[in-house]
């Protein structure tokens, strides 16, 4: 068990770490970094210059922020509850990354300029 233990808490430190790394590749670049936003790339032009860069930017930087400290809770709770807690953390992260993968308008209303 303690081997399973110490490959969750890996797991989970090293997507932590990544989001973290990610997060602060955002925050250090700037807008420069918004060419790293996939849905933001396949837009046309035009739809481009409705919405806010700062904006973008910013957003996905929080939101690997937070998803650092969701792999960080992962570690903790892996330690002191149970190892197989990490495929919740997991599986969390995977749902919310799913949806987040395509544009949609109305989700990125709150970025227009």
């Amino acid at each position: 068990m303690e081997k399973i233990m110490i490959g969750a808490m890996f797991v989970c430190m090293i997507l932590a770490a990544l989001c973290f790394a990610h997060a602060f590749v955002f925050g250090f670049m700037g807008e420069k970094s918004i060419w790293l936003v996939p849905s933001y790339r396949k837009l046309p032009k035009e739809k481009r210059e409705a919405y806010s860069v700062e904006k973008i930017c910013t957003g996905a930087r929080n939101t690997l922020a937070l998803w650092g400290l969701w792999f960080i809770l992962g570690t903790v709770a892996c330690y002191f509850l149970n190892p197989l807690i990490v495929l919740v953390f997991v599986g969390g992260w995977i749902a919310m990354l799913i949806p987040r993968m395509s544009f949609r308008e109305k989700r990125y209303d709150k970025f227009r300029k």
